[in-house]
């Protein structure tokens, strides 16, 4: 974490990733996979090859505070304190991440968070990029509407992946999360595409994805003020299905009128 917020990045830092199951450095992988022969087969690949394709998993980028039913205002604070720990709570400590629908989503973070981690070509690119650093740090982004229980229960979750491990291929590891709003001001920002604001300028970021759109308005000013705002439950693939399901009422409605 810079401690000037003035202070630019350090463009020799970062680099830029190809993602497995991806051509081009910087594309992100959609959140989905499945399983071809006890291997993890990521979302790319299963629309271009389904044949043979089992278990597929999608969807587990969600709130995690909505799997744990109606809770009260004190519970959440609780499990606020449970999870500031960074471990795994036991059943008779939380017995809301005991369940079938919570542990299909805890099963499909790790799993998929692994997969990537542990590709060889993705692990070669790391290696390659961090020939001369002594630490790597992973930046795992999150909804910007996520509230801290949201994040710290995600958090603990990614500690018992490969996350969670303190070496990578020999080299001291650690993770971060970050809201996905300012993580992307950030990116564009160290790429060159956003300047620095002139003093009492302001600029606004849309990131719209797949099921989320985030929003990040940061002001140039003394304290570098931003502010963040989104929606998790709307987003590209949300707005196609929509679209869909239009044209699917009108092909039956005109069934309808030529019979």
């Amino acid at each position: 974490m810079r401690k000037n917020p003035q202070q630019k990045f350090n463009q020799s830092n970062l680099f830029d990733l190809r993602m497995p199951d991806t051509d081009d450095a910087d594309k992100a992988i959609p959140t989905g996979y499945g399983k071809r022969n006890n291997g993890i087969t990521f979302d790319n690949s299963i629309a271009s090859e389904p044949e043979g394709i089992t278990e597929i998993r999608t969807y587990f980028k969600r709130k995690p505070k909505d799997l744990l039913g109606a809770i009260t205002t004190a519970r959440y604070f609780e499990l606020e304190k449970i999870f500031s720990t960074g471990e795994w709570p036991d059943s008779s400590v939380c017995p809301e991440v005991y369940t079938d629908e919570f542990n299909n989503f805890k099963n499909s973070v790790q799993e998929f968070t692994n997969a990537i981690f542990s590709d060889e070509k993705f692990v070669e690119s790391v290696r390659e990029n961090s020939a001369d650093r002594d630490k790597i740090v992973a930046c795992v982004g999150h909804p910007t509407k996520w509230d801290k229980l949201d994040a710290l229960i995600y958090k603990t979750i990614l500690k018992d992946s490969i996350l969670g491990k303190t070496t990578y291929h020999d080299k001291l590891f650690s993770f971060i999360l970050a809201a996905e709003s300012r993580a992307a001001y950030l990116f564009l920002r160290d790429k060159g595409t956003v300047k620095d604001n002139p003093q009492g300028t302001c600029s606004l970021l849309i990131d719209v994805g797949s099921s989320t759109i985030d929003v990040t308005a940061a002001i140039q000013n003394s304290r570098n003020y931003s502010y963040n705002d989104g929606n998790n439950y709307l987003g590209v693939r949300i707005i196609d299905f929509m679209i869909r399901d239009w044209y699917f009422e009108q092909l039956k409605n005109h069934e309808k009128r030529s019979c």
